[in-house]
């Protein structure tokens, strides 16, 4: 599988993560465990926002949400954080406390393919 995301191609499979730059394709999950999207993060560093338009994989509500909007998880019912403009570009600006960041080669070493 290869994503095309303003001239950086990059490929993955079970376990490979091909760098672009600095940032990396990622799973946002929720504390309950639930897998909420796929993201390509593309700055090192903590999850702080998560733009809209870098979503890989949808499997939860965010990009259904408008403006000022709070998306929640589908199975525990917290609240993510809000959608909002940063730098012209709609964000999920996610609660730390709800959310969290797994790099996709350390999701697939832990499971079982």
């Amino acid at each position: 599988m290869c994503i095309d995301m303003s001239s950086r191609c990059f490929a993955h499979a079970p376990g490979i993560v091909v760098m672009a730059n600095e940032g990396a394709v990622c799973l946002i999950v929720c504390n309950c465990g639930l897998q909420l999207f796929i993201y390509y993060k593309d700055k090192k560093g903590p999850l702080i926002k998560c733009y809209v338009d870098a979503i890989i994989e949808n499997t939860g509500e965010v990009l259904d949400m408008q403006l000022n909007q709070t998306p929640h998880c589908p199975a525990c019912q917290k609240m993510l954080g809000r959608i909002q403009l940063v730098h012209n570009r709609a964000a999920l600006v996610v609660d730390p406390e709800t959310v969290k960041l797994v790099p996709f080669d350390k999701y697939f070493t832990r499971q079982k393919l």
